[in-house]
């Protein structure tokens, strides 16, 4: 049954992702030295995304794995202190997020909606 809500259950998770990302980045917006990311949603998809595992040279060091699809951002105009973050940007990034999310959500609420009326006998 998980197949049967199409790509529309995968595209609410990515959604997730994406937004959380984006509020990473409006968080980070003073820290200097931070790179703004964003998720590419076509290669992970497309199932083209690729897992970076990054090595731990010495055993107090955080392991961190770095999803697929998830690529920094070229700045239009980079900040002296080398941080990447566009604020005004990543607001309408994350204004495009909530907006695909709920669109996502709808279509499922509304697949879930119609097989609970077959089931019911409405």
């Amino acid at each position: 049954m998980a197949d049967s809500f199409g790509i529309h259950e995968s595209a609410l998770l990515l959604h997730a992702k994406r937004t959380s990302i984006i509020a990473a980045n409006i968080a980070n917006a003073d820290t200097p030295g931070y790179k703004a990311q964003d998720l590419d949603f076509k290669s992970v998809l497309k199932g083209k995304a690729t897992q970076v595992v990054l090595s731990k040279s010495s055993s107090g060091h955080i392991g961190l794995k770095a999803s697929g699809g998830v690529k920094y951002i070229n700045p239009y105009a980079p900040s002296l202190d080398g941080n990447t973050v566009d604020v005004e940007q990543e607001k309408m990034k994350m204004m495009e997020a909530n907006q695909r999310y709920s669109a996502s959500l709808e279509f499922l609420n509304g697949a879930i909606k119609g097989r609970l009326q077959v089931i019911k006998g409405d």
